[in-house]
Parts: structure tokens; C-alpha cells; sequence
């Protein structure tokens, strides 16, 4: 009975160990948390510098035309994530030198990961000079895809592709 006991207690064990994300996952959890944490800041204030070392260049390059773009109409993005959930992360191996990138994705034979949310934003445009609302708060839900890749042993977001949907 002893034996019986024990072996079920070992069981359940590695079977609950084995549910929650692994340490990589944890990583790119905390990388696209940080990021969505920060995108507000760096949306409202029209500077993306608070994005470095959680973003490559190219994703910089993104925040950066849009933020100038709102900059040219005279307004700001004042936003709020309320709903962060991660469905799927897919950490992808490193394509080996001299070999055929795998697919169009390959980022210089970095490592790279694929990370899917569900989220929901609330956001609202103010003007950049009196900072108030040049509308009313709308809630947007998307279906996000975020691309990272892993440069000196840490994961930055290298690109979003997404779906928008207006919630009522």
C-alpha cells in the first residue's frame, strides 16, 4: 500500500511539474508583458526608447513611423491593456550554418519564437498639445501573433501581426 502511494504521489508530480510553461516560455511571457506594458508609455509620450532591449530594430522602426504619424495629425494614443493571454508559444531551433533556412521567417539563423495572445485594449486619441480627447474610449480585441528573436540570451519582439476586433 506504502509503494502504491508513493508511486501515485511520484506520478502526480511530474505530471503537474510538466503543465506550466518552461523557463524559455516564462522568458517570452515576461518579454511581451514588459513590451505591452511599455507600448502605452512609449504611444503617449511619442518615444519609443522605453522599447529598447525589449524590441529589435525593425519593431522600433514600426512604433517609431506610427507614433510620427500621429505626431503629424497633432495627436497621441493614450491606451490600456486590460486582458493579456497567452494560447500558444512555439520556440523554434536555430537553423544550422550553411544549411537552408526551413521557412521565409528565419532571422539569420537566430533563435526564434512565435508567441499567440488574445488581448483587450482600451484606447483613445488626444490632442498632443492640450491632451484632451479628441474622441471616446474605444475597447479593441486582437488576436496578436508576436515573432521574437533570442539576440545575446535575450528574447526581443521583432514583429506583430494581428486581428482587430471593436468590442461594444
Amino acid at each position: 500500500m506504502r509503494f502504491y502511494r508513493l508511486s501515485i504521489l511520484i506520478l502526480l508530480s511530474i505530471l503537474l511539474t510538466g503543465c506550466g510553461p518552461s523557463g524559455e516560455e516564462k522568458n517570452i511571457q515576461t518579454v511581451i508583458r514588459k513590451y505591452n506594458n511599455n507600448l502605452p508609455i512609449a504611444l503617449e509620450s511619442q518615444n519609443t526608447t522605453i522599447l529598447e532591449g525589449l524590441a529589435t530594430e525593425k519593431e522600433l522602426g514600426r512604433v517609431l513611423i506610427f507614433t510620427s504619424v500621429m505626431k503629424k495629425e497633432n495627436k497621441i494614443v493614450q491606451a490600456k491593456m486590460e486582458k493579456l493571454e497567452f494560447v500558444d508559444i512555439n520556440i523554434e531551433k536555430v537553423v544550422e550554418k550553411g544549411t537552408k533556412p526551413r521557412n521565409p521567417l528565419d532571422i539569420g539563423g537566430l533563435p526564434k519564437a512565435k508567441a499567440k495572445t488574445k488581448e483587450v485594449w482600451s484606447f483613445q486619441y488626444l490632442d498632443v498639445n492640450t491632451k484632451k480627447p479628441l474622441d471616446k474610449v474605444q475597447k479593441l480585441k486582437y488576436d496578436a501573433t508576436f515573432t521574437l528573436v533570442k539576440q545575446n540570451d535575450q528574447w526581443l519582439v521583432h514583429s506583430i501581426e494581428f486581428k482587430e476586433e471593436l468590442v461594444q
